[in-house]
């Protein structure tokens, strides 16, 4: 029964239909719902009036059809004795002399319910099979018209089903009507195909999915419908809050299913952040405890890890949008909310200069990218940073060009000031022998720096500009009060794989021939793409070939940042735990790292993501730009002393 992680893949289907003809339509049912079945999905959706075909019209009053409809759903019921997944078929039923548009729930060889069209668009109203509970016969049986939604108890997994609105502008609002309780939503739909219905139909759904944090999953009637009067488009996909897991092409004269994985943990997650901080009411209370939802007696078939690879719904890199449309827009953005976040500061404490410290590394190089354009924005010389490169032991000869090299380019009044013989005389007063190259040795490099940073700000009526990253500060991999400290962080929230996505973008979008930036773009392009290839490091330790070589690489130490941000992000904004993370890892990454490499990796992100929380307690301010925030005043908080064993256990 799968994984237990609250997984499932779901399948929107586009059938060949004859309309008129509902035996040939559940036959092409019951072939798609085993293809759907063998490719691991536990629900599939049919479109609207799927078994007759929603064109056929006034063919719905004659009772030869209606009976054929009726044994057709049989044969969809006895085909499911042998597949274990639920089908959702569009139907209609007569009750009372008037016809319904519903769907009938199909699973394990039963029949488990018809859910009616809820949009009163000249069918019998929801209303009215509410105010009687019910039910319809089919071959025999009688089946109810449930109001509520669907629950796998055991897999905490639920599903509702939204039937009618072919109005578009009705059609969002229905569906967010809809979702309030149930995790997925499936819509089976029949929409004539116009130039705009297939852009509006998506842009609607992907509101309300985002309104909801659910899932919404669209099956629609496609081009073998009737053609008299129009062409249906065929338009199937699924979105999970927002975002598009799969659609087919539309307009095709071919059936289609298309799949998407459903993470119902990550929407229940949301939505209890979402609700963090409210109470609920006595009438909240009593909706709660009275909402009755029809309990499916058979668990749903949830997708096994161990056999299917997992399709569109996690992303190796989350931070990085894999569209180069949606990474350019998120680029520029980011970097805006920035140079934006910093300008007002500036402008607002009237501060005469910038005061920050060039290693030559990634973070630095985009803080002073984002103090130039702060500038910019305030009609103000980019002289007004101050930027001041401080060699120490471990400075290399590659990065303290680069430092010279990008400071001079974008015009910043440039220092150097060696921390030597400074921290050596520091060693001397606290008694630390130099050739101990313990923690000590490396702090007290970088609280050097800050101090001559700090100094250098009240001197020149300025303020000291962070340059620590969003994936530093979720490893504590920073000095307490040494680099850990600024007057504002530009970079706070960006994470390390990011900010190399954001020096592609500046250099493809902003360093254009026409030097508005640099005094040669062209150079600086250079500067920046060798300051990307250059390994990460804090360059605390000394070489034995003078400072040619970096000695000192993070990635050894504590593992690939792109692991990390991946770690970070469905930890912190996503709430998977520990087993589940770790196994979904493992399959997106199986190609590059080896498990015990990912394994080991994740010990190190609990371990210091727990144990570093003090530093983030007390962070300077800094502007957030992306869905993770460690800001102790409105991001992400835990007790410095949390206990944390429980997220660390399983890797004893």
């Amino acid at each position: 029964m799968g994984n237990n992680f609250g997984i499932i893949r779901v399948a929107c289907a586009t059938p060949k239909i004859k309309p008129g003809n509902p035996e040939y339509n559940c036959n092409e049912i019951i072939k798609l719902s085993g293809k759907a079945f063998k490719n691991g999905a536990g629900i599939i959706c049919f479109p609207e009036f799927s078994t007759c075909g929603a064109t056929s019209n006034s063919l719905f009053h004659y009772n030869s059809i209606y009976k054929a409809n009726l044994n057709g759903l049989e044969s969809i019921r006895k085909a499911s004795e042998n597949i274990n997944i639920v089908i959702i078929v569009g139907s209609y039923f007569i009750l009372r002399n008037k016809i319904i548009n519903a769907a009938c729930i199909i699973g394990n060889g039963e029949f488990l319910g018809i859910v009616s069209d809820r949009s009163q668009n000249g069918y019998i109203s929801e209303a009215s099979v509410k105010s009687e509970s019910p039910s319809i016969n089919i071959c025999g049986e009688d089946v109810h018209i449930c109001n509520s939604y669907f629950l796998d108890e055991k897999n905490n997994i639920s599903f509702d089903i939204s039937i009618g609105s072919r109005e578009l502008p009705h059609y969002g609002q229905q569906l967010a009507a809809e979702s309030s309780e149930a995790q997925i939503i499936f819509k089976p739909a029949a929409f004539p195909a116009t130039y705009e219905t297939d852009i509006l139909q998506k842009n609607l759904t992907e509101a309300a999915s985002i309104n909801t944090i659910s899932a919404i999953c669209v099956a629609g009637a496609g081009t073998f419908e009737s053609v008299t009067d129009e062409v249906y488009n065929g338009s199937s996909f699924i979105i999970q809050n927002g975002s598009i897991l799969a659609a087919n092409e539309p307009l095709s004269l071919n059936d289609s299913i298309v799949y998407g994985d459903i993470d119902t943990g990550i929407l229940n997650f949301l939505r209890l952040r979402r609700n963090a901080g409210s109470k609920c009411t006595n009438s909240e209370y009593l909706k709660i405890v009275t909402s009755d939802p029809y309990k499916i007696k058979v668990p749903l078939n949830t997708l096994d890890l161990n056999i299917h690879s997992l399709i569109s719904i996690y992303d190796k890199h989350p931070f990085s949008p894999a569209d180069p449309v949606r990474m350019k827009e998120k680029c520029e953005t980011v970097f805006k909310i920035q140079a934006t976040g910093l300008a007002r500061r500036v402008s607002q404490i009237n501060a005469k200069t910038l005061v920050l410290g060039i290693s030559g590394g990634l973070d630095s190089t985009l803080a002073l990218l984002v103090c130039n354009e702060a500038l910019k924005m305030l009609n103000r010389p980019s002289s007004d940073i101050l930027a001041i490169t401080m060699p120490g032991f471990g400075t290399s000869t590659g990065t303290f060009n680069n430092s010279h090299a990008i400071m001079d380019l974008l015009g910043a009044t440039a220092r150097e000031i060696s921390i030597r013989n400074a921290v050596e005389g520091h060693f001397k007063d606290i008694e630390h022998d130099p050739e101990i190259l313990d923690t000590t040795y490396e702090n007290s490099q970088a609280r050097e720096r800050t101090q001559i940073l700090m100094d250098l700000a009240n001197k020149t009526s300025g303020i000291v500009v962070g340059t620590g990253d969003l994936s530093e500060a979720a490893l504590g991999w920073c000095t307490y009060n040494g680099d850990h400290m600024s007057m504002y962080n530009v970079n706070c929230s960006v994470p390390k794989t990011f900010i190399s996505d954001i020096l592609h973008w500046y250099i493809s979008e902003k360093l254009n021939g026409q030097n508005l930036y640099s005094k040669d773009d062209q150079k600086l392009s250079e500067i920046l793409i060798d300051i990307m290839e250059t390994p990460i490091s804090p360059e605390l330790l000394p070489s034995k070939q003078a400072g040619k070589e970096i000695v000192q690489r993070t990635e050894d130490k504590i593992g690939p940042y792109e692991l990390h941000d991946f770690f970070i992000y469905y930890t912190v904004h996503c709430g998977l735990e520990p087993e589940k993370l770790l196994s979904i890892c493992k399959i997106l990454f199986k190609n590059k790292y080896s498990d015990q490499k990912i394994s080991e990796c994740l010990k190190i992100f609990y371990n210091r993501f727990f144990t570093q929380q003090f530093k983030r307690n007390c962070a300077p301010d800094g502007v957030r730009t992306d869905v993770v925030s460690f800001s102790p005043r409105n991001g992400f908080t835990i007790p410095s002393d949390i206990d944390f064993s429980m997220w660390t256990s399983s890797f004893e």
